[in-house]
């Protein structure tokens, strides 16, 4: 039932890997359960991980997410600069453990996507 994965998904972002195939390329559902932790975009079609407004989200909520979404959009310029901005955010505030692991996500995505475009 799509309005108990939308209650589900906002307690909880890992609910949406339970949804169906269905729920996971809707666009709402996704894009509340990404709005509530961006690594949901992990059990998000494929369609979803393609969708501009989807991975931004997820990127602005969860700067990491950027591993989830669609080679197209991790070749964007604006979601890879939201994702670093939003990893940037995140490690001001942390521990120097949780900074190494921020750091380690933003060189490994950029080196990801340098590999990519080679």
């Amino acid at each position: 039932d799509r309005e108990v994965v939308l209650a589900a998904i906002r307690i909880d972002y890992q609910a949406l890997h339970y949804a169906s195939a269905e729920l996971l390329n809707d666009r709402e559902v996704v894009l509340a359960a990404v709005q509530n932790n961006g690594n949901a975009l992990e059990y998000a079609s494929a369609e979803m991980c393609n969708d501009r407004e989807v991975v931004l989200a997820a990127v602005q909520n969860t700067g990491c997410a950027l591993e989830y979404a669609s080679t197209e959009l991790r070749n964007d310029r604006a979601v890879v600069l939201a994702a670093t901005e939003r990893n940037r955010q995140e490690a001001v505030n942390e521990t120097p453990s949780v900074l190494d692991y921020y750091t380690s996500c933003v060189v490994g995505d950029i080196l990801s996507m340098a590999s990519q475009k080679a």
